[in-house]
């Protein structure tokens, strides 16, 4: 990995637990607040993934996700909504991961594993 993850979320102790937890994994993270301010990052840098919270004060992680397919950047949601709740709204590809759970199961650091492997090999 060259690059790395940015993490966003308008909370931001959610982005300093996230970015702890990754950091601890062995990842390069970045965190951010805001959606536009990640947006801005992602045209600037060479980031690997970003992983969003899906309602922010300033938009949300659906239009962010579809901003990040566009720039070859894969995405993945965390939130405390449903999952079958925001998966019609962020592009094919995209994980949707429960935000309360994420982190304590594994699921996260798996899913960006097979994510940044997925980008790696394309």
């Amino acid at each position: 990995m060259s690059g790395c993850i940015a993490v966003v979320d308008d909370d931001e102790d959610i982005v300093d637990y996230i970015r702890s937890h990754l950091q601890q994994a062995g990842y390069k993270v970045e965190g951010f607040s805001s959606g536009y301010d990640v947006m801005r990052f992602v045209e600037t840098t060479k980031v690997d993934l970003v992983v969003s919270d899906y309602r922010m004060n300033d938009g949300d992680g659906g239009s962010l996700s579809h901003f990040c397919q566009a720039q070859g950047v894969p995405c993945i949601i965390v939130s405390g909504y449903a999952v079958s709740d925001i998966v019609p709204y962020v592009p094919k590809g995209t994980d949707v991961l429960v935000k309360a759970l994420c982190i304590h199961e594994g699921t996260l650091l798996k899913a960006i594993a097979a994510k940044i492997s997925m980008k790696q090999s394309a």
